[in-house]
């Protein structure tokens, strides 16, 4: 008995996946229990509390560990041994961390821009960042309260002793008496202006009032002046002599003005000797004032004294552990909950922070034309989008333009008279396109250096799997199987994938090689350009979003 044509495929890409593993196992010599690593080094000013084999993170994922520490110069040289799946370049960053508050020190990475070079073995990281640890945060505190010492020491040398607390009390008496006498200005100024204002509202309405009930005169008024500056032109241009007269008389008056000008100004400045003369007396009389409120003065420094009990108080209260400050501050559970509640944010953060998006742009050159089928093309176009939240699984979603579309056969019986008479049933197969725009989504899952894919593939439920080669990842092989129920049998691609550039890839393959209808079998080639989300993120940023809000 004879195996159907799903068996047959079935087995045809279950023997094809067998194949592609042990070649991969083969060829790349993969081994569980050896791991590829690389070592390099950074120099840091300060490493307490790093100790050797602690975790090298990137993004909260240990990629390495701490093999040695050694002192160079003044400074620790530190050298990393990193997992050579876990590729650092040259604009990369090291910074200093601890787990929590309290917790074990680290080494975080930023990988840097994959544009960059790769680092090599022995290669040293040259960018160092500050960490903000526990220790900075003591370091800063201490800046601090020095600070504020310095600033108490200065007011207990200016106000200390019976000299600085009379010195005090009569600045302040002096500034309360001031204010009550700002306060006072105040009032009846404030009288005064609304007064002002008052008067000034009723003459606006006074003159709108006027301004209505003498209109016509006004418009008279307006007339006579338009005519006044008529007849004035007349008058300037028939006196134009007179008028030079009286210009040069003003002359010789500034000029006589100019000539007595000194003895003017002597006299206002005896005028202003006799006002300095009076300003000591006023002084005087201000400081009697001011002297007469000492009370009020010693009733404001027993309001301070109870301000600074007070603030003893509370200080005993957080020392003896009273109070949610005061928890915080001597309770070792209160601050284990804390770095909980830390670790799990920074672990919902990470994990956003770890998906990574890239699109990709490709053509496909198809040997044949398709014009038998009514379309005048040989370019097959695909539109991608790539998702990756995890380091070994990604979801994929396409956008295909395919000139050969869906293929459908029809089937018609004619019947067709004979030379003899006789009428014969003709069967009549048609093929015929529809829905060139077609749809991909997939969930792709690595095993090592091979990639399962299941979902749609060209709007139809399919399966995959691709080997992955090369040090850098930059060759791929795969074979694709979808719309296995299809009149002229499952629809199986196989591609081949080299990325000879950061961003620039090239395709060649064939496709649906083993459909029943002959004239869908091909061959093709094609380029591509991919961007990651460092590339894409700053257009982002520069879109006029808020436009289009």
């Amino acid at each position: 008995m004879s195996l159907s044509t799903e068996l047959r495929v079935g087995l045809l890409i279950l023997t094809g996946a067998i194949l592609v593993v042990v070649a991969s196992i083969t060829l790349t010599g993969w081994n569980p229990n050896l791991a590829d690593t690389y070592q390099v080094h950074v120099l840091f000013d300060n490493v307490s509390g790093l100790q050797p084999r602690s975790a090298v993170r990137i993004a909260g994922i240990k990629v390495g560990s701490v093999e040695l520490i050694e002192l160079s110069g003044k400074k620790a040289r530190v050298h990393l041994k990193m997992q050579s799946e876990y590729p650092i370049y040259q604009d990369s960053q090291a910074t200093i961390k601890s787990i929590g508050i309290l917790g074990d020190k680290y080494i975080e990475l930023d990988p840097g821009n994959s544009l960059r070079m790769p680092l090599q073995d022995g290669d040293e990281i040259e960018r160092i960042l500050t960490g903000s640890d526990l220790d900075s945060l003591i370091d800063d505190l201490s800046d601090a309260l020095n600070d504020i010492k310095s600033i108490t020491g200065a007011m207990s040398r200016s106000f200390g002793g019976s000299h600085g607390e009379q010195r005090f009390n009569q600045i302040l008496d002096n500034v309360e008496e001031l204010t009550n006498n700002v306060n006072e200005i105040s009032q009846v100024t404030n009288g005064r202006i609304e007064d002002i204002t008052r008067s000034l509202q009723i003459f606006s309405k006074d003159l709108s009032q006027i301004t209505q009930d003498n209109k016509q005169s006004i418009r008279h008024i307006v007339s006579n002046f338009q005519h006044f500056s008529q007849d004035l032109q007349v008058i300037t241009t028939e006196n134009r002599k007179n008028i030079q007269a009286l210009v040069e008389n003003l002359n010789r008056f500034s000029t006589s003005l100019a000539n007595d000008g000194p003895s003017i100004i002597s006299d206002l400045k005896e005028m202003s000797t006799s006002l300095a003369e009076d300003v000591p007396q006023i002084t005087a009389d201000l400081q009697t004032i001011l002297s007469d409120n000492k009370k009020k003065f010693n009733s404001s420094m027993d309001n301070l004294d109870r301000a600074m009990a007070n603030m003893k108080s509370i200080s005993e209260k957080i020392d003896d552990g009273k109070g949610t400050v005061g928890k915080l501050i001597n309770e070792e559970k209160t601050v284990e909950q804390l770095n909980s509640a830390l670790e799990n944010i920074n672990k919902l953060l990470g994990s956003v922070d770890r998906t990574r998006l890239d699109l990709s742009v490709h053509a496909e050159f198809m040997s044949k034309n398709q014009s038998e089928f009514g379309v005048e093309s040989q370019t097959k176009g695909y539109l991608g989008i790539q998702l990756q939240p995890l380091k070994d699984r990604y979801y994929l979603i396409q956008m295909v333009s395919n000139p050969r579309g869906k293929k459908n056969k029809t089937k018609e019986i004619r019947l067709k008279t004979l030379d003899d008479g006789t009428e014969e049933n003709i069967e009549q197969i048609e093929t015929t396109i529809s829905e060139d725009l077609l749809f991909s989504a997939q969930v792709i899952q690595r095993y090592y250096d091979t990639q399962f894919k299941i979902g749609l593939f060209e709007s139809q439920f399919g399966l995959g799997v691709e080997q992955i080669f090369g040090r850098n990842e930059q060759f791929k092989i795969g074979l694709d199987a979808w719309d296995f129920g299809n009149e002229f049998g499952t629809h199986l691609k196989l591609n081949t994938y080299w990325r000879f550039h950061s961003n620039l890839f090239v395709v060649a393959g064939a496709d649906d090689f083993i459909s029943e209808d002959k004239d869908f079998r091909d061959n093709f080639i094609g380029v591509g350009i991919s961007f990651n989300e460092d590339i894409i993120k700053p257009y982002l940023g520069s879109l006029p979003l808020q436009s289009l809000q």
